[in-house]
C-alpha cells in the first residue's frame, strides 16, 4: 500500500521549494520530525547520495504540484 502522509521538515532553505526531491534526516532524539539535508532534481541521483547518510530518507517536496 502507498500512502501520502505529512512530515515536519525543519531547516529547509528557500531554494528547496524549486526541487521535487528532498533528502531529510530523521531527528535522533525526536523521531516525529526531520531535518532538511538537500534538494535534488532526480530521484535516481538522490538514491545514490542517501545510501551514505545515516537516518536519511528521500521525500517528495511538499510544494510539488499533484501531491
Amino acid at each position: 500500500m502507498e500512502q501520502i502522509v505529512g512530515l515536519r521538515v525543519e531547516g529547509a532553505p528557500p531554494y528547496a521549494k524549486d526541487y521535487q526531491i528532498w533528502i531529510v534526516r530523521v531527528d535522533e532524539l525526536h523521531q516525529d520530525k526531520a531535518w532538511f539535508f538537500g534538494a535534488y532534481e532526480t530521484e535516481e541521483y538522490a538514491k545514490e547520495i542517501v545510501k551514505d547518510i545515516h537516518r536519511a530518507v528521500i521525500v517528495l517536496n511538499p510544494v510539488t504540484e499533484g501531491i
